[in-house]
């Protein structure tokens, strides 16, 4: 989930909070990007900027032999406390991997897309180490969002404690968000058969301090409420909360961008498994 330099390791300083408090959150979305990717017993699978390891874990469970890759070395380390033994992690960046080429049949990217640096040496990589006929399945934000407490507490934070640039570099989320434009991004690549589905997920929140916790549980917001002295938390927690409960609506929903994409050329690849 992140790609991140380890001077800036923005993710790796809250690796435990991010699965405290994110991980159960995503789980839904990732179980599904797995269950798409039709991930079978044999499978050799890459799982490209792992984060917690959380999408490597679900993936292992079908009986996958996984290899999680990370720039973020606090987030490597997390995923090798938290993981079983037999899931392999590696301290890596997405457009230098450090595998043969055709090691994988398999790999899986959750949410990372659009943090690459280098998207298309990114790619060339994730190319590279499949094997003919191997699938790349990620995941990304889709256009679709609604989540009115997540909004009120960042935009508070906005106020308080301003945005700082994303470390080296803008994240590119709107290109991921758009199915079409996604989907020639990996026909440019060199992907022979690329699909792009979009899926909805919605639900509420328990309380307010659930979505508090939600929306400041991303690095981003972590760090900035970190440049805060104690009272200034403080007082933005108050202002926060108060607001959600005056608007009353805890409710989320958002889509997520499912994209598989085979490799080889263009009428030449087979089908991928079937799923629904």
């Amino acid at each position: 989930m992140t790609q991140v330099l380890a001077e800036e390791d923005a993710y790796g300083e809250g690796a435990e909070g991010y699965a405290r408090v994110l991980d159960p959150w995503l789980e839904p979305m990732l179980a599904r990007l797995v269950e798409l990717a039709a991930v079978v017993p044999g499978d050799r699978v890459l799982d490209l900027a792992t984060g917690t390891g959380a999408a490597a874990r679900l993936a292992a469970r079908q009986g996958a032999s996984v290899v999680g890759v990370d720039a973020s070395p606090g987030m490597i380390a997390f995923a090798l406390r938290n993981s079983p033994a037999s899931i392999r992690f590696e301290l890596a960046e997405a457009e230098r991997l450090p595998f043969d080429a055709g090691a994988f049949t398999l790999v899986i990217c959750s949410l990372a897309l659009s943090h690459f640096r280098e998207p298309e040496a990114a790619l060339a990589e994730v190319m590279r180490v499949l094997a003919p006929g191997g699938l790349l399945a990620a995941c990304s934000w889709g256009a679709e969002w609604s989540n009115p407490a997540n909004d009120i507490a960042v935009q508070i934070l906005d106020e308080v404690a301003p945005r700082e640039p994303f470390p080296r570099g803008a994240v590119n989320e709107s290109t991921w968000r758009d199915a079409d434009g996604s989907a020639a991004v990996l026909g440019s690549a060199g992907f022979g058969a690329v699909t792009v589905r979009t899926e909805a997920f919605a639900g509420a929140y328990r309380d307010v301090d659930d979505a508090l916790g939600w929306a400041l549980g991303w690095p981003g917001p972590v760090r900035r409420l970190g440049r805060l002295d104690p009272a200034a938390r403080q007082r933005y927690w108050r202002r926060a909360r108060a607001a959600i409960e005056e608007a009353s609506d805890l409710s989320w929903r958002f889509t997520a961008n499912y994209h598989l994409a085979v490799t080889g050329a263009a009428g030449e690849v087979e089908p991928w498994r079937s799923v629904t």
